[in-house]
Formats: structure tokens, C-alpha cells, sequence
């Protein structure tokens, strides 16, 4: 769409051009035509007047040659003013034209390195995601693979005590890779979406960093559900903010809890599913932050909520957020809605990975739970660890281990 639309104005550039050269054209032969038709009608005139003599005659000739010598004259002249108005204003609307080419010539070229840029953005994520998920699924098929192992131990006649640790242990590692791998593909997604934020923001001459942040719940969250209960942390925050703020205290990483209710962008975003606004303050009454001094940080921000579509219904992981802090108070175009469909465009992939976590999690027990009854015993007893949902597995795992992203991990 921007491409189509730099190359309209291209052609109505030209095209005005155009029309330009073609009025100074047939403007200087409008004004020969103009001036040969007043010399044949003046002539028709005089031969026309009453001669009584032939002294009256020659003062009438002499009259009418005098006055269209004058007329030629005074046509001409303008006719000469006219072309010179003409010349000159042509010339600077070719100027004007030249630099308006030049700079839609540089629109252009950006546009095409953003829409280069985008699609390996696109690309690279679905990479990245789909490895992921491949991940994810051989994590839990290593997992299902030393299932037989339960069985076998039984049949040796081994405390059930013993089998119980081995399942445990076994079913831990499961969960420890599955939180690796998480761990890993957001560091880089959070970094990869900075950066193409960070280019369009360079493309509108802006010198600005922004910074991705991504904001779980503690449990997933359905349409028509009531969110006061709900906790939001931070799990992740791009590389770039982690290293320059996090270190110095500026920003946060788990170590504190939020609630929906209390944070416009949060609360706009299970209604409408986005948030973007610029140059917000503290005295504005439409807006409102539970982070004190957020203003330190940011005055721009856009969000986006992180769902997936299951039966019908909208089931809601938590936000994907960026924001930046605004000095030129005068210029209020920072982010925009080309910004926020890509930020819309990668909370859908969040979207579909967390998904993917939590069948695998759910699937991990169900199918658990029906291979011990099919093939070990009818009286063991299997106590289910961290049975919950994946996003609450993750909340207890993230807030009970305050120091998990003190170091970033590189993929």
C-alpha cells in the first residue's frame, strides 16, 4: 500500500508537470492567433469607413495603419510578458517538481527497504517460532519415550517409591526444557520486533530507542471473565533495555506484580485490543498508570494483547508492549497504526506459541495420567505436580526465582 501510494504521487507530479509545458506551448500560439485576427479585422474596419476625399482618406489609412502598428505592438509586449510569467514560473514549479521526484524517489527507497525489511522480519519470526514449537514437541516426545521405563521398573518389583522419583524427575526435565526453550525464542522475539519498531521509527527521521516488553498473567484469561483478580508481571524485556536500565534500576523484570484494572493500555486492550497513544502526561485525565514514575521512562506507548481462539472463545496469555520516551513534546507522530499492525502481527505468532505451550503441558498429563492406568498399575499412585495451566506453572516459576533473567541467554 505505501509503495502504490508514493507511486500516485509520482504520477500526479508528472502529470502536472505536463499539463504546465503544454499551457506555456499553445499559451504563445493562442496570442499569435489573437493578434493576427485583430490586424485582419482593424484592416476590414478601414476598408469599410466612408472616404469623402482623398486627403480623409489617407488620414484614415494612416490612422488605422498607426493604431494597429500600436496594437501589434502592445499584444505583443504583453504576449512577452505573458511567455516571460510563463518561463519563469514554469521553472520554478520544475524546480519544485525536481526536488518533490527526489523526494519521493527517497520515499520510495525506503518504503522498499521497510517492505525488504518487514518481509524478513515475518520471515524470521516464523522461523524462530516454528523451531520453537519443534522443540517444544520433542521435548515432550523424550519425555513420553522413558514412559516404558516406569513399567519395566514395576515389573521388577520395585518400591512404587522409587518409580514415583523417577516419574517426578523425569516429568521435571520435561518441564525445565519446555521453560528453556520459552526462555530463549522470547529473548530473541522481543529483540527481533525492538528492532523493526527502531527502523521505522529512523524511516519518520525520528531519533528515538524504543523498548519491547512482554506482560504475562498469571492464568489464562476468556472473554466475559472478570480480570480484577488477575496478576500481570513482566516476563521479558528486549536485550538493549535489559542491559542499559534493568541494570541501573530503571526498569523491571519479575519483580513486581500488576493488575489490570489499575492500567488504561491493559483494561483498552480486552475491549478494543490495542492501545497507542503519544505524549501522554500525568495531568492527562484519560489516561492512567499503576508504575508511579513511569514518565521517567516513557510518554509513548503502544499494546496489544496476546490471545489465541479456542471453541469461539478468546483466551488471552498477557500483552506485548512498547514504548519510548518522547523529548520534542511538538512533534506527536512518534508511533502509528503502521507500528501498531506490527506489533498486532507479532502478539498473533505469541499468540499461537503459547498455545502450543499450553496443549503440550495439558496433553503431558492427560496422557500421562491414561498411560498409568493402561500400563503400570491399577494401585499406583501418581500425585500430579504442577497440574495447572502453563501460565501459572510459569508465574510460580518466575516469581519464586527473582534472579531468572539475571542473565541473558543468547540462542
Amino acid at each position: 500500500l505505501k509503495l502504490l501510494k508514493v507511486s500516485n504521487e509520482m504520477s500526479i507530479t508528472i502529470e502536472k508537470f505536463t499539463k504546465l509545458k503544454k499551457a506555456i506551448s499553445i499559451g504563445g500560439k493562442v496570442l499569435s492567433w489573437i493578434i493576427a485576427i485583430a490586424s485582419f479585422i482593424l484592416a476590414i474596419i478601414t476598408l469599410c469607413l466612408p472616404q469623402n476625399n482623398e486627403e480623409n482618406a489617407i488620414e484614415w489609412a494612416t490612422g488605422i495603419i498607426i493604431s494597429i502598428v500600436i496594437f501589434n505592438s502592445l499584444f505583443l509586449l504583453l504576449a512577452g510578458v505573458y511567455e516571460c510569467v510563463l518561463y519563469f514560473k514554469g521553472k520554478a514549479i520544475a524546480e519544485s517538481n525536481k526536488k518533490d521526484l527526489n523526494d519521493l524517489k527517497s520515499k520510495l527507497e525506503k518504503s522498499k527497504n521497510f517492505s525488504l525489511s518487514f518481509a524478513s522480519f515475518s520471515f524470521t519470526l516464523f522461523e524462530k517460532y516454528n523451531s520453537a514449537k519443534n522443540k517444544t514437541i520433542d521435548s515432550a516426545g523424550s519425555f513420553f519415550e522413558q514412559l516404558p521405563n516406569f513399567a519395566e521398573a514395576l515389573k521388577k518389583d520395585e518400591a512404587n517409591q522409587q518409580v514415583q522419583a523417577l516419574l517426578i524427575s523425569s516429568e521435571r526435565n520435561f518441564r525445565d526444557s519446555i521453560i528453556v526453550n520459552y526462555d530463549k525464542y522470547l529473548r530473541f522475539f522481543t529483540d527481533e520486533i525492538k528492532n523493526m519498531i527502531d527502523k521505522s521509527l529512523d524511516q519518520k527521521g525520528l531519533k528515538l530507542s524504543c523498548s519491547v516488553s512482554i506482560k504475562q498473567f498469571d492464568k489464562i484469561y476468556e472473554d466475559n471473565m472478570d480480570y480484577r483478580d488477575l496478576k500481570v508481571y513482566t516476563t521479558f524485556r528486549d536485550g538493549s533495555t535489559f542491559n542499559d536500565k534493568i541494570k541501573k534500576g530503571k526498569r523491571e523484570v519479575c519483580s513486581k506484580i500488576f493488575s489490570v484494572s489499575k492500567n488504561i493500555d491493559f483494561v483498552q486492550c480486552l475491549s478494543q485490543e490495542s492501545f497507542l497513544k503519544n505524549n501522554f502526561n500525568q495531568s492527562d485525565t484519560d489516561y492512567y498508570n499503576e508504575s508511579v514514575e513511569y514518565f521517567k521512562n516513557y510518554n509513548c506507548a503502544m499494546v496489544v494483547p496476546i490471545f489465541s481462539i479456542y471453541g469461539g472463545r478468546k483466551r488471552y496469555y498477557g500483552y506485548l508492549a512498547c514504548d519510548t520516551l518522547n523529548t520534542d513534546l511538538e512533534n506527536s507522530n512518534i508511533f502509528d497504526e503502521e507500528m501498531l499492525q506490527i506489533m498486532k502481527f507479532s502478539a498473533n505468532i505469541l499468540g499461537s506459541y503459547f498455545d502450543d505451550l499450553d496443549y503440550q503441558w495439558d496433553n503431558l498429563q492427560e496422557s500421562l495420567e491414561k498411560y498409568l492406568e493402561e500400563n503400570i498399575s491399577s494401585d499406583f499412585l501418581y500425585t500430579q505436580i504442577e497440574a495447572d495451566e502453563f501460565l501459572t506453572v510459569l508465574y510460580e516459576l518466575k516469581t519464586k526465582n527473582r534472579e531468572i533473567e539475571s542473565e541473558r541467554m543468547v540462542i
